[in-house]
């Protein structure tokens, strides 16, 4: 009898290693995971981490394995507004796991297939765009920096402007953040509703233009150009 009960400890304790090591191997703190399920905003999970507040919405899959998506606390309604009820495919980076033992992904794009089957990975702050402008007499510069969660970004203390920049550290002809930087620059006009030409205008000024200034409605917008240390973008609010 007492050699069954320790046969039946020892079979306990390898498959709680086993699953462990199934855990593990399967989720590492920083390694991208996929998954995909039905949106349930409703039901939640809120962490910190380096200061930062997230709260994450349920991604359930069609085998009942729960995920939590992970954003920026101040972003979960334009991701509810963006998401809500869908079923989708999501890709991001594994946090932790949750009270519930769930997985916790700070997601970064969404997965979808093309007309050939091709898969397609969208940058979240794209997909974000339609539900931001609708609100952009609301939006702080803040909000616009945490959407794009990029350190070219600059939001002035009293949040009354925010600068992009191609060149941030200032590198000699350094082209590193540009392609990254001039996307966000476009995002960002296409959520205030600039026109186009802007875009175009920004990308062509030449530093000989000097600094550059255009008045809309809700934004004062400023630029220059340097070939050494790259196009910088200031956005200001209209008083």
């Amino acid at each position: 009898m007492k050699k069954i009960v320790s046969l039946m400890l020892t079979v306990v304790l390898c498959l709680a290693c086993a699953v462990t090591v199934f855990a593990d191997t399967e989720y590492k703190v920083g390694r991208d995971v996929e998954f995909s399920g039905q949106t349930d905003f409703d039901y939640f999970y809120t962490y910190t981490d380096k200061d930062v507040n997230y709260k994450c919405f349920s991604v359930v899959s069609a085998e009942g394995q729960r995920f939590y998506a992970a954003v920026k606390e101040n972003l979960y309604e334009y991701y509810r507004a963006t998401f809500a009820g869908q079923s989708l495919t999501l890709n991001g980076a594994y946090q932790r796991a949750a009270d519930d033992g769930s997985p916790v992904i700070k997601i970064r794009t969404q997965i979808t297939f093309d007309e050939k089957g091709k898969k397609v990975s969208t940058l979240l702050d794209e997909l974000l765009v339609p539900v931001l402008k609708a609100n952009a007499d609301s939006l702080d510069f803040q909000t616009i920096y945490d959407v794009f969660d990029d350190s070219a970004l600059t939001v002035a203390n009293d949040g009354s402007y925010i600068t992009f920049d191609t060149n941030p550290y200032n590198f000699k002809d350094s082209f590193l953040f540009t392609d990254v930087v001039l996307r966000e620059i476009k995002l960002a006009n296409q959520i205030y509703g600039l026109p186009d030409w802007l875009y175009e205008e920004m990308v062509s000024t030449k530093a000989l233009d000097g600094r550059q200034k255009e008045s809309f409605d809700r934004l004062t917008v400023t630029w220059t150009y340097s070939p050494n240390t790259g196009l910088e973008v200031t956005y200001r609010k209209n008083n």
